[in-house]
């Protein structure tokens, strides 16, 4: 009996530690699921701020810079291949995860190595157009924005019997007169919301 105090003092206060532990994880909780909806609300007025600047530079196409915020996904993509040295070890890794990616490769590089754009459509990875040449296109006329995209394309379409719809210009530079060529193939560009910046890593090379 003479535990019988320190014990009707202990079950109360183990009741309470408790309930107060359920409440702060439920605060903490209640505390994510706010900021995780600020943060989607801010990518949102952050885009349309990037519409509206877009809209006052006379820019009024279609233009993919980013999936639904609230969705927990990710697109992984990689530009400028594919490369002898590099697509083969990357496909590798990806096969090895289970994960599929987006390709925006160069029409030259697939010319040069079609047997590779291949496997990157047989192994379940979607390729898209990254121009024929990879040039700034925001220096070139439209007719000639309009011949890279095309040619590019094409390069697509020989190696692996598909014409992509989407598009990245090379560095993610472009203005009006690349999104009027963009248009009028039919393309949708597409940019990123993050940059693993690979190049500019020093021992990067491209062929």
């Amino acid at each position: 009996m003479r535990y019988r105090w320190p014990l009707l003092l202990f079950v109360p206060f183990l009741v309470v530690s408790l309930f107060l532990a359920h409440r702060t994880h439920s605060q903490a909780a209640q505390a994510a699921a706010r900021a995780q909806q600020t943060a989607a609300t801010l990518a949102l007025l952050h885009r349309k701020a990037e519409e509206e600047a877009d809209r006052e530079k006379g820019l009024y196409f279609r233009l993919l810079s980013h999936g639904d915020p609230a969705r927990k996904e990710v697109a992984l993509t990689f530009d400028d291949g594919p490369h002898p040295a590099w697509t083969p070890q990357l496909l590798a890794l990806l096969k090895s995860l289970n994960v599929h990616a987006t390709f925006f490769v160069v029409g030259k590089m697939v010319d040069r190595y079609p047997e590779l754009a291949r496997q990157e459509v047989e192994e379940g990875h979607e390729l898209a157009n990254h121009t024929f040449s990879h040039p700034h296109l925001t220096l070139l006329k439209e007719p000639d924005v309009e011949k890279e995209l095309r040619e590019g394309a094409e390069a697509i379409q020989r190696a692996v019997g598909y014409t992509p719809v989407f598009f990245r210009p090379p560095g993610g530079q472009y203005n009006a007169t690349t999104l009027r060529a963009a248009a009028a193939l039919h393309l949708t560009p597409v940019l990123w919301t993050a940059n693993a910046k690979d190049f500019s890593v020093s021992h990067a090379r491209r062929d």
